[in-house]
């Protein structure tokens, strides 16, 4: 019975380690999104003009805005794809502790969440953007 309680109090201190180890890389990879995409809009903007200079006469604006929309949800879909990873790398880890199949699970629903939420939320984007290129170019 005192065994039973110290290996309890045991996993949960393991478990209180994981997720303050989780919780600081989840800061850490917060902290580097940020300053990649410090780049990354420097980047946008620099290509945005070549885009928009490059372009056929007329249509050099929709051009630039469906790129600027695509680089915005790409970066929103990897800051997203990012906190998705770090918190399920940690209840991986806790959930390995158990058994290599628990883990497996974890890890694999999380991908798909990620998975599906990224490609539904670009989906939703695109189709946003071309709706709207249709209403203003009145197309059919």
């Amino acid at each position: 019975m005192v065994e039973d309680e110290i290996s309890l109090q045991d996993e949960k201190t393991a478990t209180m380690g994981a997720v303050q180890i989780g919780s600081i890389i989840h800061e850490g990879a917060t902290e580097f999104i940020v300053s990649e995409y410090k780049i990354c809009f420097v980047f946008v903007l620099l290509m945005s003009g070549i885009v928009f200079f490059c372009v056929d006469e007329g249509k050099s604006v929709f051009t630039t805005f469906a790129f600027l929309i695509g680089a915005k949800t790409s970066m929103f879909c990897g800051a997203l794809g990012m906190k998705i990873a770090t918190y399920s790398n940690y209840r991986t880890t806790i959930m390995a502790k158990n058994s290599l199949g628990a883990a497996f699970t974890t890890a694999y629903r999380a991908g798909c969440v990620m998975g599906f939420v990224l490609v539904a939320c670009s989906m939703f984007i695109l189709l946003v953007l071309i709706l709207f290129y249709k209403s203003l170019m009145d197309l059919k």
